[in-house]
């Protein structure tokens, strides 16, 4: 049986501030940061594992991130962080 495409979509914003307090609720948010890649491929993997026997797996293709870029001056690298997870051939920043 082929194996199904899938996209995965990303709410930054509230993957990040969700997984920070569920995670790391005592850590400054600047340390609780999501790669959205690393995101999307764990949530596949896991997908593809628990799939009833016969069923097809999923290969990720593509994963859409929306995020609105940081703005505050002190927030620069996070500026840069943005940008590099947005380069990577799979990721898209929307």
């Amino acid at each position: 049986m082929p194996s199904l495409r899938a996209t995965v979509v990303v709410d930054y914003q509230n993957v990040h501030l969700t997984g920070a307090e569920l995670f790391q609720p005592n850590a400054p948010l600047h340390d609780c940061l999501v790669h959205p890649l690393h995101y999307s491929n764990r949530l596949i993997n896991v997908r593809n594992q628990n799939q009833r026997a016969g069923q097809p797996e999923a290969t990720l293709e593509k994963v859409l991130v929306y995020r609105a870029f940081p703005r505050h001056r002190s927030m620069r690298s996070h500026t840069r962080e943005t940008l590099r997870n947005g380069r990577n051939g799979n990721v898209t920043l929307v």
